[in-house]
């Protein structure tokens, strides 16, 4: 008689218990959020460390790729989180930039002339790359 009055109560203290409370969805998206940093870090570590068997600008090649993919994953990362359309703005912007820098890298071992034509033509790349952000994210606001 005992176990019957007490399976109503322990059914209804598992289901409270089980039950999702608004702080606990909260946290569910912050927690991905900050998964994702950890395993883009832990990435960004490992990409790292396979620089280390290269040598001059192959190497400093290399560690730009690095650290544009870490940027990149980051910006895209937090756009995803915040949902806003400065957000996804500013992981375009982070992505041009980001690729600026790597072929700006790649241009460091070209002779003078080639070395600012390729500089020239990866500064347009990146202006371009910023101003369709840009005019995404008006597009994104005026909706």
């Amino acid at each position: 008689m005992f176990r019957k009055s007490l399976l109503p109560t322990l059914i209804g203290l598992a289901w409270l218990a089980g039950s999702p409370s608004l702080a606990a969805d909260a946290e569910v998206p912050r927690a991905g959020y900050v998964a994702d940093h950890e395993r883009i870090d832990a990435e960004y570590s490992v990409a790292k460390e396979r620089c280390d068997r290269y040598a001059g600008n192959p190497k400093e090649v290399c560690l730009a790729e690095a650290r544009a993919a870490r940027r990149i994953a980051k910006t895209e990362s937090e756009a995803r989180y915040k949902a806003t359309p400065k957000a996804w703005y500013d992981a375009r912007a982070a992505r041009a930039e980001a690729e600026f820098e790597v072929a700006r890298e790649r241009c460091g071992e070209r002779a003078r002339d080639q070395k600012d034509t390729c500089l020239a033509e990866a500064r347009a790349a990146e202006s371009r790359a910023k101003a369709e952000a840009k005019l995404v994210r008006q597009q994104a606001e005026a909706r």
